[in-house]
């Protein structure tokens, strides 16, 4: 009778696994914002040289970094923000300290609904040692649907 309880038990693991897995790839329906970004920045702990990117969305609350040929980068978690006023253009922000750049927000293009990036351990550090708040750059971009 044990025996038995083992295996369902199992079994129902085997299923939610099987189940959050093909979940995790499904992929989110939103507008993938193309940016060239002329300074070098960090999303999180990682850095990334200035160049062309793709911020597409993957979940609900899920950013990826790509290259402009679809190389995957990394993944960034954000929390949706919400502006009284749509913004007029497609907008990605980034925190300054310094020579220092961190991803901040992306705003598209009349929707209110924006996404924020919360700050690394490494930006709050920097954040500390400097005592000044961060300047934010906002680029002007493009996007596809």
């Amino acid at each position: 009778m044990k025996r038995q309880g083992y295996s369902l038990n199992k079994l129902m693991l085997g299923v939610f696994v099987l189940a959050a897995l093909c979940t995790s790839h499904a992929q989110y329906d939103g507008p993938i914002v193309n940016v060239s970004i002329p300074f070098n920045f960090n999303i999180g702990a990682q850095r990334f040289v200035a160049g062309d990117y793709s911020f597409k969305p993957l979940l609900p609350h899920t950013i990826t970094l790509q290259t402009r040929r679809g190389h995957g980068l990394t993944n960034a978690s954000s929390i949706s923000v919400v502006s009284r006023d749509a913004p007029n253009a497609t907008t990605v922000v980034f925190n300054r300290y310094l020579d220092r750049y961190f991803l901040s927000e992306i705003w598209v293009q009349g929707n209110n609904d924006g996404q924020a990036f919360i700050k690394s351990p490494v930006e709050k550090e920097l954040a500390k040692e400097l005592a000044v708040p961060p300047i934010q750059v906002a680029l002007n971009v493009g996007f596809n649907h």
